[in-house]
């Protein structure tokens, strides 16, 4: 996705294997590796939007409420052991 050349081929494979398997982009721990790969190589905006925007919204939601959950427990744990 960082070539311009090959961002539209992979633009194209995205879209083709999303409208086969949907279901890949309801995953967290893909949605995860997606921010970990967005996050180590250098790309241009619109093709992080691309990539994020193929997942549904609630993968999303759902990675920000166990995140919160977990630092939740984690302050409790460290309060209660005060």
């Amino acid at each position: 996705m960082g070539n311009t050349v090959l961002s539209k081929r992979a633009a194209s494979d995205l879209q083709i294997l999303k409208s086969k398997q949907p279901e890949r982009f309801h995953q967290a721990h893909l949605f995860r590796k997606t921010l970990c790969i967005l996050e180590s190589h250098h790309y241009r905006l619109p093709a992080r939007r691309f990539a994020l925007d193929l997942f549904d919204k609630s993968v999303m939601r759902r990675i920000v409420l166990d995140e919160d959950s977990d630092s939740e427990s984690d302050s409790l744990t460290t309060s209660k052991s005060e």
